[in-house]
């Protein structure tokens, strides 16, 4: 029996993982940077339509990254988890440049951003948003 071919998706998310790792985040369509923070949001789905609908909708990622719980709820495949994962970048980014963002917070979201997928990701979201 001949070997079958794999599907192009299968490790999708580790090329992307690679080429960012290569070449870092400036050279990613704003789509394509999309899609890697919906990697952290939703475990096993396919993220690249996702983020080109999403942009689609509203028009860039400002729009996504400001767009209300509502609103990105509407969108078939953006769960209520992943839309309040979506809305805490921008106070994040607040916090940061206000200057009230402590290292030990965002140290936390670099435990985030590496660890697997499971409760421990959204505990770890949790305690880096808590006032």
């Amino acid at each position: 029996m001949a070997d079958k071919e794999q599907p192009a998706y299968l490790g999708h998310r580790d090329r992307v993982r690679q080429r960012i790792a290569e070449f870092g985040f400036n050279n990613l369509t704003e789509s394509d940077l999309l899609e890697y923070l919906l990697f952290f949001a939703i475990p096993r789905c396919d993220t690249y339509s996702l983020s080109r609908t999403l942009i689609k909708e509203f028009g860039n990622l400002r729009g996504v990254l400001n767009a209300n719980l509502d609103e990105l709820c509407e969108i078939k495949g953006i769960g209520r988890e992943s839309a309040l994962f979506l809305t805490s970048f921008i106070p994040v980014f607040k916090a940061y440049h206000a200057g009230k963002a402590s290292f030990k917070a965002f140290r936390y979201f670099d435990i985030f951003e590496s660890s697997g997928y499971g409760s421990k990701k959204r505990n770890l979201c949790c305690s880096i948003f808590r006032p």
